[in-house]
Formats: structure tokens, C-alpha cells, sequence
């Protein structure tokens, strides 16, 4: 072979491999056409986070009596969601056969939270009714309880396995999305001031939620699965309102979006993401 068309061969092979660069780089997805973007994914772990964290401020405040073991479903409770409780009272580091308003210091309340949570909001990319069915399970450890105090903290974790479904529209195209999730919950130093009837929220302490999870996309234009992860947290005090501040953050956020929720209406509004 000559040396002129061994360069020319050499020249298309270059050429040939340059192309193919190309195609693969344009057959790349931009990030609108993904399944579930990033925006949508917080939006949509804030509204099915929030309610949730707004039924354990509920909880914590209606665990914390040393008196009979309150009600499965009490007036602070959401509709449709049911508790499970059981109590163990202490004294110092003495199991205590029955709770008593004088003695017991502590309590340790293990929690079965089931039900649904069902409303209609405005995401980033369109209107959504949206149906939480919850299955969470919470350890607290209350403190505080001994005499006659001015307040309780509460400490705990928690593990919860949730399915949301989201019926709508995306960018004007009926769709629906399933999410489907596993979140860790911790509770650190809840701080609840007494008497109850005149402070309802707590003053201070965090809740934290990481949640791990797939979106599931039926309808439009793409549909499919995707997987995500998220960390929710929850810094009181509440305002007057019983408003708080929810950050997001994780893969896919820019820096920490916020949120605010109601505590007692449990309505997520006027997020930055």
C-alpha cells in the first residue's frame, strides 16, 4: 500500500471514530427529558415529608403524659390515621409497673403509625392530587416527666415505609408517579413547654428525615423508573401559626432548598426549589 493512501485510510478511520463521539454525545438525554427531574423529586418528597413530620409533632405531644395511655385517635391526629402505642414508665433506671404522675421521670414510647394522607397541591410542573399511604414505626424516649415540670424533651428515631401516589397533570401531559419509599427519622432534643393548652409547638430541637427511594412514571412522554435519596430537616421553633421550615438537600439539589409547613393544617407551601 502507498504511503498516500495509507494516510487517507488512516484519515477516514480518524474521521469515522469522531462521528461516532458525536452520535453518542447527542443521543445523550438532556436533563428535561428525564424521567422525574430533580425539582420534581424534592417537590415531591417535601409534600409526602412534611404532613408525615406534622403527624409526629402531633404524636410527641399526646405521648407525653404520664396519666392512662391516651386514645388511638386523638383531636390532633390527621383523619384516617390510626396509632398503635405501647408505654414503658421509669423511674431513674427502675421499670416501673404503672405510670404515675409523681414518680415516673421517664417514658419510652414505642409507636405503630398506619393510615393515609390524602391532598391536592401545585408542584414545579403542574397540579397534583397526591395520597400517602403511611406505615412508620417510632421509638421516644421522653424525659421530664417527675413533679412538677416546666417542660419534656424527646428524643427517638424512626423507620418508615411509605407509598405516594401523584395523579395530575406534568407540563400540561396527564401522568401519573408512584413513589415509593424507606426513610429514617431522628427526633433530637424536642423541646415541649408546659402547661400543653398554652404551648402547643415544640421551642426547640430538630427532626431529621433521610429518605431513599424509586419513582415510578406512567403516561407522557417519558416514562419509566428512577431512583433517589433526600435529607429533610426540621429546626423549631414553630411561629404563632404552627409554621416551620423544611430543608432539602441531597443529589440533584442546588445548596438547600426550604418549604414551609403547617403543623396544623399539614399543608406544604411557598417552597424555593
Amino acid at each position: 500500500m502507498s504511503h498516500k493512501r495509507l494516510s487517507s485510510v488512516i484519515i477516514l478511520a480518524a474521521a469515522a471514530l469522531t462521528a461516532g463521539a458525536c452520535s453518542k454525545d447527542n443521543n445523550t438525554s438532556p436533563p428535561n427529558t428525564q424521567v422525574v427531574s430533580d425539582q420534581q423529586v424534592s417537590s415531591d418528597v417535601v409534600n409526602s415529608a412534611g404532613p408525615a413530620i406534622a403527624v409526629e409533632v402531633a404524636e410527641i405531644s399526646t405521648d407525653d403524659s404520664a396519666m392512662a395511655a391516651p386514645p388511638a385517635v386523638d383531636q390532633n391526629s390527621p383523619p384516617n390515621i390510626a396509632f398503635a402505642r405501647h408505654r414503658a414508665c421509669y423511674q431513674g433506671t427502675a421499670l416501673q409497673v404503672a405510670c404515675d404522675s409523681l414518680t415516673t421521670d421517664s417514658l419510652v414510647v414505642t409507636d405503630t403509625v398506619t393510615g393515609s394522607i390524602a391532598r391536592s397541591f401545585t408542584g414545579p410542573h403542574g397540579s397534583d392530587s397526591m395520597t400517602v399511604a403511611v406505615h412508620a414505626m417510632l421509638h421516644i424516649n421522653i424525659s421530664g416527666l417527675a413533679g412538677h415540670e416546666t417542660f419534656r424533651l424527646h428524643n427517638g428515631d424512626g423507620t418508615l415505609n411509605d407509598t405516594t401516589r401523584f395523579a395530575g397533570t406534568t407540563d400540561s401531559t396527564a401522568r401519573s408517579r408512584t413513589m415509593a419509599e424507606s426513610d429514617n427519622d431522628s427526633m433530637v432534643a424536642i423541646r415541649m413547654n408546659l402547661p400543653r393548652a398554652s404551648n402547643l409547638y415544640p421551642v426547640s430541637g430538630t427532626i431529621v428525615r433521610n429518605v431513599s427511594g424509586s419513582t415510578t412514571v406512567v403516561g407522557g412522554t417519558n416514562p419509566g423508573t428512577r431512583t433517589f435519596s433526600r435529607r429533610v430537616e426540621v429546626d423549631f421553633p414553630a411561629d404563632a401559626q404552627g409554621n416551620v421550615t423544611l430543608k432539602i438537600s441531597g443529589s440533584g439539589v442546588s445548596g438547600t432548598a426550604t418549604c414551609s409547613v403547617n403543623l396544623l393544617s399539614r399543608v406544604v407551601s411557598a417552597c424555593t426549589f
